[in-house]
């Protein structure tokens, strides 16, 4: 096992390799690619679409720790 990188994750460096898991997503209001963040994925035929986190924000779509408000749903 002297090969294995950090937690057992694979050899050297922890990177394993393969398919991604999530296909390429995009903001529906900003067009930001693969944002770090974000709510309401929608996935179809190996495209993605969803709202990124600065874009929920700026809505007024969140509370203060980041989740949805009460009452919106996206």
């Amino acid at each position: 096992m002297a090969d294995e990188g950090p937690a057992g994750r694979g050899r050297k460096g922890g990177r394993v390799s393969g398919p991604h898991p999530l296909p390429d997503m995009s903001c529906r209001k900003c067009g930001r690619s693969n944002p770090w963040v974000y709510v309401a994925p929608v996935v179809v035929e190996g495209t993605g679409t969803c709202i990124c986190m600065d874009c929920a924000e700026a809505r007024g779509w969140l509370d203060k720790a980041g989740n949805l408000k009460p009452g919106v749903m996206l």
